[in-house]
């Protein structure tokens, strides 16, 4: 059973689903500034990865979505190298 509740605190919107919270930030570099881990998964991808997220930065704000658009991206970038 899924239970979405969602959770508002200053800038910043607790979702609680099922067991698990999830932090969502207004955009990316909000995200990347308040998120430790975000941050270091943030800082561990190539430059030119980093600066494409930007791009879209508007519409992350999730860790999920940073990670999942960054995979989706390093794959998009790589099938365009060939």
């Amino acid at each position: 059973m899924l239970i979405k509740i969602p959770l508002y605190a200053n800038n910043k919107i607790k979702t609680c689903i099922g067991r698990r919270f999830t932090m969502k930030y207004q955009n990316l570099t909000q995200l990347i500034n308040k998120s430790h881990s975000c941050r270091m998964f943030f800082m561990s991808l190539s430059i030119d990865l980093q600066m494409e997220l930007h791009k879209y930065g508007e519409y992350i704000g999730t860790a999920e979505s940073l990670r999942r658009t960054a995979y989706e991206m390093r794959d998009v970038m790589r099938l365009k190298s060939l």
